[in-house]
């Protein structure tokens, strides 16, 4: 019987947290969404979306790029705009995907931002820390480019 009355708040517990809406619901972050996967896998994301890619090439060591992860990248009005116009990829240059990356794209310093079309081919290329309102100008700026120069409408 001692052990049936131990079991009744954590019963009790559990049913609270399965009837609150708020705690089951997965909260959605503020800021750009970057893509989790195989490099391969978000080509194939973009093109069917018809987005740009941004690539975010850092280091784990680059305090710059530490600084755009932690002050940049999580701004709303930032992520609204990315998360509608590009399929977001970070790629660390010194693991996996990410050194074939920085070597093809000559990639030298950090962090390196790019916008790829989905072919792979380079609309624009920004260095260092940027604001989110410097980096929302590099993005609107960058879609501006490939809508004149490379989309065929």
């Amino acid at each position: 019987m001692k052990k049936v009355i131990y079991l009744l708040p954590l019963v009790a517990l559990l049913f609270v947290f399965a009837a609150n809406p708020k705690v089951k619901e997965k909260q959605k972050a503020d800021g750009i969404e970057f893509f989790h996967g195989k490099w391969n896998d978000a080509v194939t994301t973009a093109t069917k979306e018809d987005k740009l890619m941004f690539i975010d090439v850092y280091t784990t060591w680059c305090g710059p790029c530490k600084a755009l992860k932690a002050r940049t990248f999580p701004d709303k009005e930032l992520g609204n705009y990315f998360n509608e116009h590009f399929t977001s990829v970070a790629m660390d240059a010194e693991r996996g995907e990410g050194v074939l990356f920085a070597q093809k794209y000559n990639v030298g310093a950090y962090p390196t931002m790019i916008i790829l079309d989905s072919k792979g081919r380079v609309i624009s290329t920004i260095l260092g820390y940027k604001t989110p309102e410097q980096l929302l100008q590099f993005g609107k700026a960058a879609v501006a480019k490939y809508n004149k120069e490379y989309k065929k409408g």
